[in-house]
């Protein structure tokens, strides 16, 4: 006997499912005989009567029902499926009624199984649409194709075919390839009637557009009803080529209007996507779409906190991908700062708080999974606040999504593993919840049922199930509110709690300003922030406020500092060394003269500008040295977005140019060089000391800067002479990975090796070492050219072509591994480039350099790697740099004959060029260049500290540990940073040892 009892209405129930069959005698025997499976199934089903319901309207638009009842009776597990969508969606079982034909394609298990790539989404989208020759006609395929899609991935969902990674990932490649078809049928239109859309600053190419993905969707984490938030750039100003012409912004708003248009129009097909573009700057009130250098204004003058949680999500999602990834490159730097502020953090409570009162005003603080307590927001947003504070320093951290991003936190170690799991898991809990709402009818839902009938439902949904003990609701209910409670508790965690802020923000730190302050309670309090010499730490915030005896610093400026004082304590918390940094300060400050006051204000407004100066006080005595010769450079290195501009070569010789062509006397030319150096080299030194930019980028940009000055150095010491000369860079100025204090190996190639050409190279060197104002332009080294300080200045080239045929040794030929053309008469750079080719790629060298490189590296190792007791030494010594680089010369030496790519003249590309002719194991390229990039990153650290060329690390504890802080390494419960260092420093020189040893065994 059939068990109906489970339908509200089962007289109802028996009468619809005979009316499956329909009046066919042998479709009703077939239907007879899967009864019992399709009551089993029913029964399962959370809403049993929805589903029964769905199921007659579906067997009535079918062409055949013995040929579905057949399929049923062949294969269990499509009765299952079928039933689980008819249960679970009205919004998916209405489309699969709407288009019966569907359930042939579906039960296909092939179409449930694959996660679909973009491209392959996109294909399908294309073939479709091209079907058709009318806009309608396109927009309407479109629109089908949404609904075939969204259908394909809400089943893999139910049946569970598709963890919640992959779903929200095909969703948002829905969205992606509907934007970009969308774009293709605007632009197309758009065209015809315009033009092409040309730029400004180069007429002859036509101006690019592209769509930046937010939120949901630039995370890929886009939900069944999720709105598509969107910016539309585009790439310079400009008009359009037609008849008639419009401006650039004028055709790509039109453009952009065209899109929401198409996306979020209504058809008798329906629509594809709510489209949002408010999270642009200036939301509704701002231009809908900019150019690229547009939106670099507004970030760097206006950007807010929220725009840079916002960012974090910026993706590519349609149009040209080039022009956004230069976009998202462009942003970088403002989403990711070294460290955040208490203002920041404000703001981050501030618009959290502001979400907690509107879902608080509509009474479903405790219903709404998405923004009410302890629900999805909360998880995003402590998330998006670990990745603000460690970003900059944690590039794997600059991830899209949030699970990704949780499991990289926990491999990093900013949360513990079962902080991970437990959020992961409440994560896919939460936006299953979600998803199980918005499914159901395709509505924007976030908040679960109050009515008791109608959250048994959603809980049965949810996978819940009643018993003796809780009913369906109250099963929901209970888990709902465990889990919530858990999450809150995190976020406070990750959160400091507005009240401890402000408490934190209005500590009255005056008695740190008395004269006489109780040492223990000064120790107390210095020391947590790293301070090691409280005394003069104490002296210093005195100064500061009070000025030394001989000056008069009025009662307002002590106020403003006294107010200033609590930020200041903060901001040196993060300092690389606290000490080291207020002792720079309190120069500078002394240096400022009559501003003091104006000072403190600036950095009582700013607190990315304190951050700025005690990052670069605590790190490096050479550059405070620079800013306290030079104050101007403050004010140039605060202009917003200053520091976060990458210049190329290009750039850096357009500022410094011009200046120097339009002045006349010679000896302001080489000031004002002097200046943009010092200016650019700031600039590039903050840049590295913020962890704006990577290792490989900092040795880029300070080559380029030392390219740029010897050009205009040496277009100063030729000028109204008739020379013909050429600059070759050696050593690291030739690989283009220069560090601080770095020498200039170069040497001078004449056309004809004259008295007036030598003259002009020995004026040069005069320019790079004048020292003048005290400072020099870049110590210059000649000594690697032929018979070296014996030899003249600027040989002609067929000096060097003579000398490298008949005399250059194994060391000379190593030194043109890396010799690149810097500047002057590119003919004679040409030549020396065929000379070099000529002397070490013509063929392999002799198989006895081995054994000379060899002998020349021990002896490099005895002689001159002094090292002593307790002395860590990183360049000369055992598995130190000079290991990597003796490697990567000798493996090109015998094989760069070859291969273009092993001709390279950097170090890094050299090890890649080695690794991909299988001349060294891909391993062991891993080790070498993880090896070396961690050693010239010691380099640069030490060096930066007073602009030495210093290569051991101190022996002292306090100086050793400053050095791993500097690092980014932190004391932990099982190590100090210092230990840490060492340890890491140990095991790195030994695999390159290990590395070099079978090199040249």
């Amino acid at each position: 006997m059939n068990d109906f009892s489970f339908f509200i209405n089962s007289e109802k129930a028996e009468k619809q499912l005979q009316e499956i069959a329909g009046d066919d005698p042998i479709a009703q025997k077939r239907l007879d005989e899967i009864l019992p499976l399709l009551l089993s199934e029913l029964k399962e089903s959370p809403d049993p009567n929805m589903a029964l319901d769905n199921l007659n309207h579906f067997s009535q638009m079918i062409i055949s029902r013995m040929a579905f009842l057949s399929s049923l009776k062949q294969n269990p597990a499509v009765t299952q499926m079928i039933l689980t969508l008819f249960g679970h969606s009205q919004f998916l079982s209405d489309a699969l009624i709407r288009n019966p034909e569907y359930f042939d394609w579906f039960i296909d298990s092939s179409i449930l199984r694959e996660t679909k790539t973009r491209e392959e989404m996109f294909e399908e989208l294309h073939n479709m649409v091209g079907l058709f020759t009318t806009r309608d006609s396109k927009l309407n395929a479109m629109r089908r194709f949404k609904r075939r899609e969204m259908l394909r991935i809400g089943l893999r969902d139910l049946m569970k075919t598709a963890d919640l990674e992959a779903n929200t990932l095909e969703l948002s490649y829905l969205a992606d390839v509907c934007l970009e078809m969308a774009t293709s049928v605007c632009l197309e239109e758009l065209t015809k009637q315009f033009g092409n859309p040309m730029e400004e600053s180069n007429p002859e190419k036509v101006a690019l557009f592209t769509t930046i993905g937010m939120g949901k969707l630039g995370g890929k984490e886009l939900n069944y009803s999720s709105d598509i938030d969107v910016m539309f750039l585009y790439s310079d100003e400009g008009d359009t080529s037609g008849s008639p012409s419009i401006s650039n912004h004028e055709f790509f708003t039109k453009l952009a209007q065209n899109i929401i248009q198409v996306i979020g129009g209504m058809t008798k097909e329906g629509y594809l996507f709510r489209i949002d573009a408010r999270l642009r700057p200036e939301g509704d009130a701002g231009p809908l779409v900019r150019s690229i250098v547009s939106y670099e204004n507004y970030y760097a003058s206006f950007g807010a906190t929220w725009e840079r949680l916002a960012l974090i999500k910026a993706r590519y999602c349609a149009g040209d991908a080039a022009l956004a990834n230069e976009f998202l490159e462009m942003i970088n730097p403002f989403i990711y700062h070294r460290y955040i502020g208490i203002s920041e953090i404000e703001d981050l409570h501030h618009m959290k708080s502001r979400i907690d009162a509107q879902i608080a005003q509509k009474g479903t603080t405790y219903r709404n999974v998405k923004l009410g307590y302890g629900g999805i927001r909360e998880i995003e947003f402590s998330v998006q606040l670990l990745q603000l504070l460690y970003g900059a320093k944690n590039k794997s951290l600059k991830k899209l999504g949030t699970l990704p991003c949780l499991r990289e936190l926990k491999k990093l170690k900013f949360i513990e593993e079962t902080e991970e799991i437990f959020l992961k898991e409440a994560y896919i809990y939460l936006r299953h919840a979600e998803h199980k709402l918005q499914i159901m009818h395709a509505q924007q839902l976030h908040t679960f049922p109050e009515d008791p009938e109608q959250l048994a439902l959603f809980s049965a949904r949810m996978g819940f199930k009643a018993d003796k003990k809780q009913t369906l609701d109250q099963a929901f209910l209970n888990h709902y509110q465990e889990l919530t409670e858990q999450v809150h508790k995190l976020y406070g965690h990750f959160f400091k709690l507005p009240e401890e802020l402000s408490s934190e923000k209005k500590e009255n730190l005056d008695w740190l300003l008395e004269e006489k302050v109780d040492p223990e309670k000064l120790k107390e309090k210095l020391e947590p922030i790293g301070f090691l010499h409280f005394e003069q730490a104490h002296k210093n915030f005195i100064l500061l406020a009070k000025g030394p005896s001989y000056m008069h610093v009025p009662v307002r400026t002590q106020k403003t500092f006294a107010a200033l004082l609590p930020s200041l304590i903060e901001a040196l918390t993060h300092a690389p060394d606290p000490d080291q940094a207020l002792n720079n300060l309190e120069r500078f400050v002394l240096a400022q003269k009559g501003s003091r006051s104006s000072f403190f204000e600036v950095l009582l407004q700013n607190q990315n500008v304190m951050d700025l100066l005690l990052t670069l006080f605590g790190s490096s005595h050479f550059l405070s040295d620079l800013l306290i010769a030079s104050p101007n450079l403050f004010g140039s290195l605060t202009l917003p977005g200053e520091i976060e501009t990458k210049r190329t070569e290009k750039e850096l010789s357009e500022k410094i140019t011009p200046q120097l062509n339009s002045e006349k006397e010679r000896s302001k030319k080489i000031t004002l060089l002097k200046s943009f150096k010092n200016e650019e080299m700031m600039r590039i030194s903050l840049r590295d000391l913020l962890n704006l930019i990577s290792l490989t980028e900092f040795f880029k940009e300070y080559a380029d800067l030392s390219d740029v000055v010897l050009s205009n150095a040496l277009a100063i010491a030729t000028e109204g002479k008739e020379v013909s000369l050429a600059i070759i860079g050696l050593g690291k100025q030739g690989g283009a990975e220069l560090s601080y204090s770095s020498d200039l190996d170069m040497v001078i190639v004449s056309r004809n090796g004259n008295h007036t050409e030598n003259e002009a190279a020995a004026e040069l060197i005069q320019i790079m070492n004048n020292k003048s104002d005290g400072n020099e332009l870049y110590k210059v080294d000649m000594r690697l050219r032929p018979d070296g300080d014996k030899g003249p200045l600027a040989p002609s080239i067929e000096t060097y072509q003579r000398y490298y045929k008949e005399k250059s040794a194994t060391w000379e030929k190593q030194s043109l591994t890396r010799a690149r053309f810097i500047c002057g008469d590119p003919e004679l750079g040409k030549e020396f480039e065929a000379i070099r080719q000529e002397t070490i790629f013509k063929q392999s060298a002799d198989p006895s350099i081995k054994e000379e490189i060899r002998t020349m590296r021990t002896r490099i190792e005895k002689e001159r790697s002094k090292v002593k007791a307790n002395e860590k030494e990183i360049k000369l010594g055992a598995g130190g740099i000079v290991d990597i680089e003796f490697i990567a010369q000798y493996l090109q030496l015998t094989h760069g004959h070859t291969s273009p790519k092993l001709q390279t003249t950097s170090t890094l590309e050299t090890l890649v060029a080695l690794s991909q002719a299988k001349h060294l194991s891909s391993q062991s390229t891993s080790s070498l260049k993880e090896g070396y990039l961690f050693l010239r990153a010691l380099e640069n650290m030490l060096r930066i500290v007073n602009n030495q060329a210093l290569d051991k690390l101190p022996t002292d504890a306090a100086g050793l540990q400053h050095c791993a802080k500097r690092m980014g390494y932190s004391d932990t419960s099982k190590a100090l940073a210092s230990e840490q260092l060492i340890n890491d420093l140990d095991q790195t020189s030994a695999k390159i040892r290990e590395i070099y040893l079978s090199v040249f065994s």
